[in-house]
């Protein structure tokens, strides 16, 4: 399993959809903790988002409840700093899980860096 080093990618956007490599991911961001269950809420979609990183934006996201279990798990997206504001980093992530049958829920941010 390769958890990407965003030190490495400073200027790219980097996402991870692999559910096993997303949970590594975020644990080693400290986040994955950060993330309840999305049951817990009553939606189907949690994330939260990092500001803490050097090189990105870090949004860790959380999806259940959908019949296809290919739709389900976790899922990282990284904008570069260096290109993307943080608006357009939230604007981009609010249009990804505004997604068909989603109800979902931001349950923390990171640090305002």
């Amino acid at each position: 399993m390769n958890i990407p080093i965003l030190g490495q990618t400073p200027d790219e956007i980097v996402l991870i959809e692999d559910d096993a490599v997303a949970k590594a991911f975020l644990l080693h961001h400290e986040m994955l903790d950060k993330i309840p269950h999305p049951s817990t809420l009553s939606v189907n979609c949690v994330y939260c988002v990092s500001y803490k990183n050097d090189t990105h934006w870090i949004a860790g996201v959380r999806f259940h409840g959908f019949e296809d279990e290919r739709e389900n798990g976790y899922g990282v997206c990284c904008w570069p700093k260096s290109s993307v504001s943080k608006e357009e980093a939230l604007q981009q992530l609010e249009e990804f899980t505004d997604g068909s049958g989603r109800r979902k829920k931001r349950v923390s941010y990171g640090d305002e860096n």
